[in-house]
C-alpha cells in the first residue's frame, strides 16, 4: 500500500455543498469551518495498476474505471477496530477491504486525512467525497448514496456505570440522558423509535464515555465491536456493557447517488472475496474474545526442560509416563465432551459474565438460523431478557449472581423473524476464587410439544362439545316419538271437538287455544330434531340469492322500521342443496336474534358470496373439509356475544334473552339444519361490537335449480271440501288415546273401522275380514309385534291390500331402529285434513 502520495480532493458545485450544509446544520460552527480546509489524502494503489485480473467486468464498466481512475474515499481516524488512523497508518476492517478491491480492480483510492468522522460523512453526502467501504443504510444516507450488500453485521450495545444494567435495553432508558457519536446510524434510529430520549451527540467515542464518566449522561450507543476496542485500551474500569439494543449495524460499502455504475463494479469486487479471505479479516480484528491465552511455547520449553532433566534420572521416568497418561486421559475426556456439547440437540451457549456470548454449539445455530460469526460478542437472551417485559429480570439476575441455576420459558424469534419458545436454563460457572466468571445456557426449542398440547386440548374440547351436542340429539330424537303421539291426541280430539260447536258458543274459543297451543308444541319438536338431524326435508338445488330475496319482505317486516336492513348479494354466488323451508328458518332465526341484539336504532346486514376453503377450517359444527362453498353472512351491530356465550350458543333452550322473547331453540335449529346440509357455522363476535354469522354450505356451482326430491304431501295444499270415502279400514295402534282419536277422524269421514292396539289381534282380524278390508293402517313400533312384521303376515294372505304406516318417529329414526324402508309412513302428528287425503291417495293411487 502507497502512503506517501499527496493529493486535493476536488469541490463539487456550490449548490450541492450548500444543501449538505443545510442537511448537516447539527453538526456545529467547528464542521463548517473544516469545510474551508482541503483535507490531506492518502493514496491506496493497486499492486498491478491498470491490470484487471480478478473481477469480470463490461465494457462499459471498464470503459467507466478508465474515466474516473482515482476514487475519493472517506475514512475515520478513531473507530477501532473498524477503522482507525495510528503510527503505521492506516488500518482496521475496512482498510483490509480496500486494499483488496484495489489490488482486484486495478485502481487507486484516495483516503482523506485529517478530518473528522462528522466532516467526512457530511463531505461523502454532499459527493466531495466519492465512496466509504463502512457505513451502515439509514433513510438520510440513502437519499445520496447506494448501498452494496452488507459484509459485516455487528449488534449495537449500552454503555454504563458497573453497578448500573439495562436488561430491557432502550426501553429502560426513556427520559434518560444518552451519548452517541454525531453522525452514526443509531442515532436516526433512536430518534424515530424512542423519541422521548435524550440524545446528547459527541464529536467522538472518548467524549461520550467521558460524559458517562462525569455523570453528565446514563448511557452510551454504539457498536459491540467498537465499544470492546474502547473499553479494552482505555482506563475506564468503573464502566462496562450494561445492555444490549434491538438495533443490528449492517455495514457496508456505499457509493455516491449519481454513480450507480461504480456501485456495480464495487458489488462485483466485493463478491470475489472468498469466505476464507473474509474469516481471516473477521478473525484477525474480531473484538470481544477473552484476553487470556495459554501460552503454548512457554509450556513446550518448560516440559522440554523437565523430560531432559527426568531423562536422567531412571527413577522418575515411571512417574513421568504415569503423568503423561493420566494427561492424556484428561485430554481424551475434554475431547469427549466437546463431542458431546457439539452432536447433542440441545442449545447450549457460554457467555462472559456480562453475558456476551463465548461460545455456541451447532444446535443453537440450527435452532436460531444465526451463524457463529452473528452471535460471537453479541449480549445472550433471555440474559438480555426477550420474554416481552421486565418482569422477571431482577429475580432472574438475583438468582444467578447468587450463585444458583435459574430456569424459565421464554418467547424468542429466529434470524428470518418466525418465533418460537423455548425452556431456558442458566447456571453460573465460578472459577477457584469462587467468583462468577461464565454462564453457561442450556436452551430447547419447545414451540412443537406446546402446538400438540394446544391441539390435544383442543381435539378434546371439540369430542366433548361434539358428545355433549350428540346427547342432547338423541335425548331430542328419543322423545319425539312419545311427545308427538300426545299431540297426535290433543290435535285429533280438538279437532273433532270444535266441528261439533259454533262460532258463537264460549267453548269454541277454548278449543282453538287447545290446538294452537298442540301446533307450538308440534313446531318445538320439529325444531328439536331438526337439530338433532333426525328430521328430513325435501332437498333441491337452489339458487341462494334467490331464495333470499323472496324472504325479504318478511324479513323486514319482522326486523321492524327503526332497524337498517341491507341485503348484498354476491355475484356469481354458487347453488346449493337444501330444503327451501329450511333455509328460510335459517335465515328467520338468525336476523331474529340479531334484531334482539339491538337496543333501538342499528343496522342488520345479509350478504352473500363464493368461497374457496384451501384447508381444513375449524368451525362451530367441526372441522369444514377443503373445496368451494357459497357463504351466507348475516351480521349486526348490536350488544355482541363474550367467549364464555358463544361457546354455549348453539346447545337447546341456551338463551340470554327474557322468557317472553325465546325458548333457546333457534341457533339450535340453525345448527342442525346447517349440520344436516354439511356445512359450517363461524360466529365472530365482541361485546359491545355486534356479531357476524357466517354460514358455509357446499356449493353446486354447475347445477341448475331443480324441483324438490321426492313426492309432496298433498295435505299442504288447501282444499275447500274433505275426500269422503265408505270402505272399510283395519286400524292397528298400541297406544289406546292415539287409536280411539284416529278412529273418530276415519269415521267422521265416513269409513267403517275394525280396530285394535294388539298386533297379533290385527293379523287375525284381517283373516276374519279379508274380503271387507280395503286398507291397513297401523303404527311402525309396537309390542309383540311390530308394524312391518305384522303387514309382512298380512300381506302373505292378502297381497292386494293396500297399508299405510304412522308413526311418531321420523323416517331418520326409523333407519335408526333398523328398519331399512318404510314407504308410506304419516308422521304423528297430523290433521284430520292430513289423514282424508293420504287415505284416498292410498284407496285410489292414480
Amino acid at each position: 500500500m502507497n502512503s506517501n502520495a499527496i493529493k486535493r480532493t476536488c469541490v463539487l458545485p456550490r449548490l450541492r455543498r450548500g444543501l449538505a450544509a443545510l442537511l448537516f446544520a447539527g453538526y456545529g460552527l467547528g464542521a463548517a469551518a473544516q469545510d474551508l480546509i482541503p483535507p490531506r489524502v492518502t493514496t491506496v494503489a493497486s499492486a498491478t495498476p491498470g491490470e484487471i485480473s480478478m473481477v469480470e467486468l463490461t465494457h462499459e464498466e471498464q470503459a467507466w474505471l478508465s474515466l474516473h481512475p482515482v476514487i475519493r474515499v472517506a475514512f475515520g481516524s478513531s473507530y477501532a477496530p473498524l477503522e482507525q488512523v495510528g503510527a503505521n497508518g492506516h488500518s482496521g476492517i475496512s482498510m483490509e477491504y480496500l486494499t483488496l478491491v484495489a489490488d482486484r480492480l486495478g485502481i487507486t483510492f484516495e483516503i482523506a486525512d485529517g478530518l473528522t468522522w462528522q466532516e467526512s460523512l457530511r463531505r461523502l453526502m454532499a459527493w466531495e467525497l466519492d465512496a466509504s467501504m463502512c457505513l451502515a443504510s439509514t433513510v438520510e444516507r440513502n437519499q445520496f448514496l447506494n448501498f452494496t450488500k452488507p459484509y459485516l453485521t455487528l449488534s449495537y450495545v449500552i454503555v454504563a456505570k458497573m453497578d448500573i444494567r439495562y436488561p430491557g435495553g432502550l426501553e429502560e432508558l426513556k427520559n434518560k440522558n444518552v451519548a452517541i457519536c454525531q453522525g452514526n446510524a443509531a442515532m436516526e434510529w433512536i430518534q424515530r423509535d424512542y423519541p422521548s430520549i435524550k440524545l446528547l451527540p459527541v464529536q467522538d467515542i472518548s467524549t461520550g464515555i467521558q460524559l458517562i464518566s462525569k455523570g453528565e449522561a446514563d448511557a452510551f450507543v454504539d457498536n459491540i465491536w467498537v465499544i470492546h476496542s474502547f473499553l479494552s485500551n482505555a482506563s475506564y474500569p468503573e464502566l462496562h456493557i450494561a445492555g444490549q439494543t434491538e438495533y443490528v449495524g449492517e455495514f457496508c460499502a456505499a457509493v455516491r447517488k449519481d454513480w450507480p455504475l461504480f456501485l456495480t463494479i464495487l458489488q462485483k469486487s466485493l463478491d470475489t472475496i472468498s469466505e476464507q479471505e473474509r474469516s481471516a479479516i473477521h478473525r484477525k480484528w474480531e473484538i470481544g474474545k477473552s484476553p487470556e491465552k495459554f501460552d503454548y511455547a512457554l509450556f513446550l520449553q518448560l516440559l522440554g526442560a523437565f523430560i531432559v532433566i527426568l531423562a536422567a534420572v531412571l527413577f522418575w521416568n515411571r512417574k513421568l509416563a504415569f503423568e503423561i497418561a493420566l494427561r492424556k486421559n484428561a485430554e481424551a475426556h475434554t475431547e469427549h465432551l466437546k463431542l458431546a456439547i457439539e452432536q447433542t440437540t440441545e442449545a447450549v451457549v457460554i457467555t462472559d459474565k456480562d453475558g456476551a456470548i463465548l461460545y455456541v454449539n451447532p444446535a443453537f445455530l440450527r435452532m436460531t438460523g444465526f451463524s457463529r460469526r452473528e452471535v460471537i460478542g453479541a449480549i445472550m437472551r433471555p440474559l438480555q431478557l426477550d420474554d416481552g417485559g421486565n418482569v422477571l429480570a431482577p429475580e432472574m439476575w438475583k438468582i444467578l449472581l447468587s450463585g444458583k441455576t435459574w430456569e424459565g420459558q421464554f418467547k424468542n424469534i429466529r434470524k428470518d423473524g418466525s418465533p418460537f419458545t423455548e425452556l431456558v436454563s442458566i447456571s453460573p460457572v465460578r472459577n477457584r476464587d469462587r467468583e462468577i466468571i461464565h454462564f453457561v445456557a442450556i436452551r430447547k426449542d419447545i414451540s412443537k410439544e406446546l402446538q400438540d398440547a394446544a391441539e390435544k386440548e383442543n381435539l378434546r374440547s371439540q369430542l366433548l362439545q361434539s358428545n355433549k351436542m350428540e346427547s342432547i340429539g338423541r335425548l331430542a330424537g328419543g322423545i319425539a316419538h312419545d311427545f308427538n303421539n300426545m299431540l297426535q291426541a290433543i290435535l285429533g280430539y280438538a279437532e273433532m271437538a270444535i266441528e261439533q260447536v259454533t262460532p258463537e258458543m264460549p267453548i269454541f274459543e277454548d278449543i282453538q287455544s287447545i290446538q294452537n297451543a298442540a301446533r307450538r308444541s308440534t313446531n318445538l319438536t320439529r325444531q328439536l330434531l331438526i337439530f338433532a338431524r333426525k328430521q328430513s326435508g325435501s332437498y333441491k338445488i337452489i339458487a341462494l340469492n334467490q331464495t333470499v330475496y323472496k324472504m325479504l319482505d318478511i324479513l323486514r317486516r319482522l326486523i321492524g322500521d327503526e332497524i337498517e336492513f341491507t341485503w348484498n348479494p354476491g355475484a356469481d354466488v354458487p347453488s346449493i342443496y337444501m330444503d327451501p323451508s329450511q333455509l328460510d328458518q335459517v335465515l328467520t332465526n338468525l336476523c331474529i336474534n340479531a334484531r334482539d341484539a339491538i337496543q333501538g336504532k342499528g343496522k342488520i346486514d345479509i350478504s352473500t358470496t363464493s368461497t374457496l376453503v384451501e384447508t381444513p377450517l375449524q368451525t362451530a359444527l367441526g372441522e369444514l373439509p377443503p373445496g368451494l362453498y357459497t357463504l351466507l353472512s348475516v351480521s349486526d351491530n348490536g350488544c355482541g356475544m363474550s367467549k364464555e356465550v358463544i361457546a354455549q350458543i348453539f346447545e337447546p333452550f341456551f338463551t340470554t334473552k327474557t322468557a317472553s322473547k325465546g325458548t333457546g331453540l333457534g341457533l339450535a335449529t340453525v345448527y342442525g339444519i346447517v349440520k344436516q346440509c354439511e356445512g359450517g357455522i363461524v360466529v365472530r363476535s365482541e361485546e359491545g361490537k355486534g356479531t357476524v354469522f357466517d354460514i358455509l354450505l357446499p356449493a353446486h356451482a354447475d347445477e341448475k335449480e331443480t324441483p324438490a326430491v321426492g313426492g309432496t304431501d298433498a295435505a299442504s295444499a288447501p282444499a275447500p271440501q274433505l275426500p269422503l270415502g265408505n270402505e272399510t279400514i283395519l286400524l292397528v295402534d298400541d297406544e289406546e288415546t292415539i287409536l280411539h282419536a284416529a278412529k273418530r277422524m276415519l269415521e267422521s269421514l265416513g269409513y267403517r273401522v275394525l280396530f285394535t292396539s294388539d298386533s297379533e289381534e290385527a293379523v287375525q282380524l284381517a283373516r276374519q275380514h279379508k274380503d271387507e278390508i280395503k286398507l291397513l293402517i297401523s303404527d311402525v313400533i309396537m309390542p309383540k309385534m311390530n308394524g312391518p312384521e305384522m303387514v309382512k303376515k298380512i300381506l302373505g294372505e292378502n297381497p292386494e291390500l293396500p297399508y299405510l304406516y304412522m308413526s311418531g318417529y321420523t323416517a331418520n329414526l326409523l333407519l335408526e331402529q333398523g328398519f331399512c324402508e318404510v314407504p308410506k309412513c304419516l308422521a304423528k302428528p297430523f290433521t284430520r285434513q292430513t289423514l282424508a287425503y293420504k287415505v284416498r291417495e292410498c284407496l285410489i293411487p292414480n
